[in-house]
């Protein structure tokens, strides 16, 4: 699976009227992703999806049951039906599963997410989750209820484009290396001046520096070899639409 973070741009008319309203008094643009965090009835349960209207795009995941483990979670990508865009502002989309296709409805007027019965339907009535709108999820917020809100992403044109993304507040930081899709985790270790320090986890420790005033990001050699810099610059902070097509 391949990350992907290409801008494309579509003519707006082509967007639910009811839907570009809303994003409007949201106050995201309709070219911008955006999440919703829904939740479900008995037992309740958060879950949250990451859309780019544009290029039809969706990401759902539900973040770990138990706030110290892993389990619970899941991670899965989508495509929106562009014929299931109503002029009411409801969005069809569909995700894959390992067993197939699930299909839902994002209702942007009344702020639900549709889950659709199965017949018949004293199996499994269609069910309406609450949801609340907001800007894009960060790349970081990932098995996190809390979203990561001002996070900064860097970006190194070495073989293939290379981000880190990290987070002062939260300590949370990530690495991803362009089409390869992999996506390590790390920690904000420290800062000094313009000098953010993370730990990353590579499989083994490893120490990045990110200069923000020279614009170089320095790499420690784990088996006490030279440092590696790289010039880089700060991009538009990664979201969850950027794992669409990773590989994990």
């Amino acid at each position: 699976m391949k990350v992907a973070s290409a801008t494309v741009s579509v003519p707006i008319e082509k967007a639910p009227l009811a839907l570009l309203f809303f994003l409007a008094a949201m106050g995201t643009a309709a070219s911008e992703p955006f999440s919703v965090s829904c939740e479900s009835d008995a037992p309740v349960t958060s879950y949250f999806a990451t859309f780019d209207m544009e290029r039809k795009r969706v990401v759902f995941e539900t973040p770990p049951t138990n706030p110290a483990g892993d389990q619970g979670i899941n991670l899965l990508s989508g495509e929106i039906d562009p014929a299931g865009q109503g002029a009411d502002g409801r969005v069809a989309f569909s995700l894959r599963t390992s067993s197939g296709r699930i299909s839902l409805v994002l209702d942007t007027a009344t702020k639900r997410m549709i889950w659709p019965g199965l017949e018949p339907r004293t199996f499994r009535p269609a069910l309406w989750h609450r949801c609340t709108f907001g800007p894009a999820r960060s790349i970081l917020s990932f098995r996190n209820r809390d979203p990561v809100i001002r996070p900064t992403t860097v970006r190194c044109n070495e073989a293939g484009y290379m981000y880190f993304t990290m987070d002062v507040e939260s300590k949370r930081a990530a690495f991803e290396r362009g089409a390869e899709g992999r996506t390590f985790e790390g920690r904000v270790s420290g800062t000094r001046s313009n000098v953010t320090d993370l730990d990353m986890n590579w499989g083994a420790p490893g120490r990045v520096s990110w200069d923000r005033g020279s614009k170089i990001l320095t790499i420690a050699d784990s088996q006490g070899g030279p440092d590696k810099t790289l010039v880089c610059e700060e991009v538009a902070p990664r979201t969850m639409i950027d794992r669409y097509d990773a590989r994990f």
